[in-house]
């Protein structure tokens, strides 16, 4: 199954438990309507030792969305996402490699059958070919009135890109939607066929950027069972417009009960 399907069904809504497990929606922090997130930056380790079935996708990403912000309204519910992929993706510029991982800036909205009426719109940057166990640091930034994502990895001191705006696609000169709420999140798309395939990703020195202050965005962090996350706070000298989390982990099957 092709990811941009994938997420229309799965994301916000935890899908039909298998023996109690299932890939659940991840952590997710979010602002008040009247706020917005500017950059998304975290780090984690391109998964190792695992034995992944050949017709098994994996995608493990942060991510940010709308959630309903401002100016929500024409795109609805997209995400912009640097996605780590093992398998197959709806996403442009796929690559095929021996280890199978790679990853890009992405952005797919199956949401809106109006400006997207063939089941959404899944975009994407070049990609870059990871190996088990490279460092990986992606940074999702509002600059100029455009969504860029970087991707680094330091281990082989590479870096791909993908900028976005969201105002051309939307086809509202100037006005472009907000993002109220990040992600972190594994995603396993016919995990029913491989139930077994469990492992855990630590996403670290996570970093949000917002617009306005927010002293409570401690508050708004949500783990549900098979996550967990570090306290966040805020960054010195930022006036609670930049807050730190050390780190994330999300486990691939999440219980259901």
């Amino acid at each position: 199954m092709k990811k941009c399907l994938y997420l229309a069904t799965s994301l916000f809504l935890i899908s039909n438990s298998y023996a109690g497990y299932a890939p659940g929606p991840g952590v997710s922090m979010s602002v008040p309507a009247g706020n917005r997130i500017l950059m998304l930056q975290s780090s984690f380790v391109v998964p190792s030792g695992l034995n992944i079935p050949k017709l098994q996708t994996v995608f493990i990403w942060p991510g940010l969305t709308p959630s309903g912000g401002k100016n929500y309204l024409p795109l609805n519910q997209g995400v912009l996402q640097p996605v780590i992929t093992h398998g197959n993706s709806c996403a442009p510029h796929s690559v095929s490699v021996n280890n199978g991982w790679w990853i890009s800036g992405q952005y797919v909205n199956t949401s809106n059958s109006r400006l997207f009426p063939k089941h959404g719109v899944c975009l994407g940057g070049e990609a870059m070919e990871v190996n088990p166990g490279d460092n990986l640091t992606t940074t999702i930034e509002f600059i100029d009135g455009e969504w860029v994502q970087t991707i680094a990895d330091f281990t082989k001191m590479e870096t791909t890109s993908y900028t976005l705006s969201l105002s051309r696609l939307a086809k509202t000169p100037g006005i472009t939607q907000s993002q109220h709420s990040a992600y972190f999140v594994i995603e396993l798309p016919n995990y029913k066929k491989f139930p077994n395939l469990r492992f855990t990703t630590k996403f670290v020195a996570i970093s949000i950027t917002l617009k306005n202050p927010d002293p409570n965005f401690k508050n708004s962090i949500h783990t549900p069972p098979g996550t967990s996350c570090t306290q966040a706070y805020p960054e010195d000298g930022s006036n609670n417009k930049v807050w730190r989390i050390d780190s994330c982990s999300v486990d691939s099957l999440q219980p259901t009960t």
